[in-house]
């Protein structure tokens, strides 16, 4: 399966994404990303992340990872996703990205996107912990 991962976050958070998953993963480096200002009009966004798809030969699903759910990145992400999945090619919308769910997107990206899908969230899930710190160092 050919998976392409973009990955649509506010400035600095997207490319911040990627070196960091560079450094645990060399097949990051053909990770999409686009960092979000605040005066960036997402129409043209659009248009651009779709057209550096096309650059693209022979991608079977596309996951689009995005940060906060309803902000400017978020949205673009989702129309991203629907005007793929109208053009035939499996997409996917994932908010609310951390490292870990970027590490199992590119770990996994060859599997089918409903996998890949329970992946990476487990991914996020088990990224998240609460640790205890309240206990006294001897």
């Amino acid at each position: 399966m050919n998976t392409l991962i973009i990955v649509i976050a506010h400035t600095p958070l997207a490319s911040a994404l990627k070196e960091v998953a560079m450094h645990v993963f060399e097949a990051a480096k053909e990770i999409m990303v686009y960092d979000i200002k605040p005066d960036d009009a997402p129409e043209e966004i659009q248009a651009n992340i779709m057209q550096d798809i096309q650059q693209y030969e022979a991608v079977d699903q596309v996951l689009v990872l995005g940060d906060l759910v309803g902000a400017t990145p978020a949205n673009i992400g989702v129309k991203v996703a629907q005007l793929l999945n109208q053009q035939g090619i499996n997409s996917e919308f994932f908010s609310g990205t951390n490292v870990c769910m970027l590490l199992n997107a590119v770990c996994y990206r060859s599997l089918p996107l409903d996998a890949l899908e329970a992946k990476i969230l487990e991914g996020g899930q088990k990224g998240m912990k609460s640790i205890d710190c309240t206990c006294q160092s001897s």
